[in-house]
């Protein structure tokens, strides 16, 4: 099959061009998050990869892998007619090598949790 080449936007990319920054190749200038996967693309870019946690919405000082940067990012794969490669992840926001948080799921009140996830059986876990 054919490589896979994920170099995709981040969740600092919105944070960054906020503060003005621009991103160049010296032929493209990118401003805006769909212009620097487009630049991206430019150099060789095949998919658009996005890391989803299980908040709905940003919460200010972590990342941004919120559910609803991920779809805002699948929608960007889609307009530019890239394959979308999500990475579903059950932490709150991405801990990397820090620490990993624990799923929040305050956002969706249907979904009853009996206790901390950290003590929680793999049974107590699932739906």
């Amino acid at each position: 099959g054919k490589f896979r080449c994920a170099l995709s936007v981040s969740p600092f990319t919105e944070l960054v061009l906020k503060e003005g920054i621009t991103y160049t190749d010296g032929n493209l200038t990118a401003s805006s998050t769909e212009e620097l996967q487009r630049l991206f693309v430019a150099h060789g870019a095949t998919e658009l990869y996005a890391r989803f946690g299980t908040q709905r919405k940003f919460t200010y000082g972590n990342h941004d892998h919120s559910v609803e940067r991920g779809l805002e990012r699948a929608r960007l794969a889609a307009k530019l007619n890239l394959p979308f490669n999500p990475e579903l992840g059950l932490f709150a926001q991405y801990g990397d090598i820090t620490h990993q948080p624990e799923p929040d799921f305050t956002d969706y009140p249907s979904l009853k949790v009996p206790g901390p996830w950290h003590t929680l059986t793999l049974a107590q876990m699932l739906p």
